[in-house]
């Protein structure tokens, strides 16, 4: 904790505004919020921010990320002096413009939750969830923030359930969480309420499961599979860009068909998994458990390994596929039988997909989520190229190098990863150049290599 956050709490827990007054020509500017339940039948929480320190007049109130589909929807959003004066509130696209007049002030606005299908254009990037006993706070869906630089520490109060537990990747005083700063607040995943906790340290990191829901499985049974996992990954890359993780368990709310019975989702130290309700316990020894590998494998390979391109997210996510799977099995949670099993599906499912012939693997994409083949597409032939690629450092090193070394060295290099920095990092680590066959393996629909079998290749 910095020496300016611990001013701020001596300040708000010792005499109030008074000292509060006192501190600011001491401190940078500093935010705190406070979440609560304002009706649980229409599903209506309340957020009230608080901005001290700041002198500079006018400061805009924006979202942490832009809107996609239905987006953050702040509602009788009003901004006063700490004592209660209303301030002019203007606004500006997305963004909210307050005459602060140079004066510490508060905002306050509600929101409605509502589950409904991620998928569905209008809703598809709204995670947070409130049910009558438990709720989800994802911090992109949650706060608006004052576009002023402000001092490392935000307090964030969240009294949704007074009974009932509270976590989030920060850990946790109460009700009460400090996050680092603005640039980890929009992935920050808190739960409160009726999730049950398993705590442990595992491989030098301390990782927490927050699970709700009746399950077919013990809790104790479903944070052993993810004790062997972390285990593993972690054995495999040495270290962790985290020291503390938060695994948060619940039902999955997509229905239909045409959908994904169970997803998960990633947040920086965070780990969104929505399964299935009817699962049961042989499914804690099968493919199913992927879901965990594969969102623990994006620490390294999507957040210390990131990218900005979109067609390389077929590496982020095709070589996070395959891996998890070779987890598993090294794990002992599959046996080598049910993972060739698995890895004939993907084959199967991806020479059945019906853009084959006419999208490559790097011109697929997932961003919109509606489109089911599509996701198939880049998932099961990222997945497929990964093995390719796998197979070609085999031979080119000799067995001595493999996708965790260029994970590794993409890592370590910085900055956002791409096909060439792929390629230089294969050239740095075999000497060898892989252009032309990465170009073909990824860049051409239907490639050979991966319609012919393993075995004929």
């Amino acid at each position: 904790m910095s020496y300016t956050t611990l001013l701020v709490l001596l300040a708000m827990s010792a005499a109030g505004c008074g000292l509060l007054r006192e501190v600011r020509t001491q401190a940078r500017p500093f935010v705190t919020y406070e979440v609560i339940l304002k009706d649980e039948s229409l599903k209506v929480i309340g957020v009230t921010g608080r901005l001290f320190n700041y002198t500079g007049g006018e400061v805009t109130l924006k979202p942490l990320v832009p809107s996609e589909g239905r987006g953050l929807l702040p509602i009788d959003l009003d901004a006063t002096t700490l004592d209660g004066r209303s301030l002019r509130l203007e606004r500006r696209g997305e963004n909210y413009v307050v005459d602060t007049k140079g004066e510490d002030f508060s905002f306050s606005y509600d929101l409605v939750l509502t589950v409904e299908d991620r998928y569905s254009p209008d809703v598809r990037t709204m995670l947070t969830f409130l049910e009558r006993d438990r709720c989800r706070i994802m911090g992109r869906d949650v706060f608006l923030v004052p576009a002023v630089p402000v001092s490392d520490g935000i307090i964030i109060d969240i009294d949704l359930f007074r009974e009932g537990s509270f976590q989030s990747p920060w850990g946790g005083y109460g009700n009460r969480m400090v996050v680092p700063g603005f640039d980890e607040l929009p992935l920050t995943l808190a739960v409160n309420g009726s999730y049950r906790l398993i705590e442990d340290w595992i491989g030098g990191i301390d990782v927490c499961l927050a699970i709700a829901g009746d399950w077919e499985f013990r809790d104790a049974e479903f944070f052993n599979v993810i004790r062997r996992i972390v285990s593993r990954e972690m054995a495999l890359f040495g270290t962790a860009p985290h020291d503390r993780y938060l695994f948060v368990c619940d039902i999955n709310p997509v229905k239909g068909g045409s959908k994904f019975k169970y997803y998960g989702v990633h947040f920086t130290a965070g780990m969104l998994l929505l399964l299935d309700p009817h699962i049961d316990r042989s499914e804690l020894f099968g493919e199913t458990m992927a879901i965990i590998a594969h969102e623990f494998f994006h620490s390294w390979n999507g957040e210390a390994v990131r990218s900005d391109e979109e067609d390389f997210l077929w590496f982020i996510e095709g070589v996070t596929v395959y891996y998890s799977y070779r987890i598993l099995l090294d794990a002992d949670i599959i046996n080598h039988a049910q993972y060739e099993a698995r890895m004939d599906m993907i084959r199967r499912r991806y020479l059945d997909n019906p853009y084959l012939d006419t999208v490559s693997i790097g011109g697929s994409g997932n961003s919109d989520l509606g489109d089911k083949n599509m996701v198939n597409l880049l998932y099961d032939g990222g997945c497929l190229a990964a093995e390719a690629i796998e197979r070609r450092l085999d031979e080119l090193s000799g067995g001595s190098i493999d996708l965790i070394d260029v994970i590794k060295f993409l890592a370590e290099e910085g900055g956002p990863a791409d096909e060439q920095a792929l390629v230089s990092a294969v050239e740095r680590l075999c000497s060898r150049d892989i252009s032309a066959f990465l170009s073909t393996l990824i860049h051409t629909p239907a490639p050979e290599i991966l319609i012919e079998s393993p075995a004929d290749s």
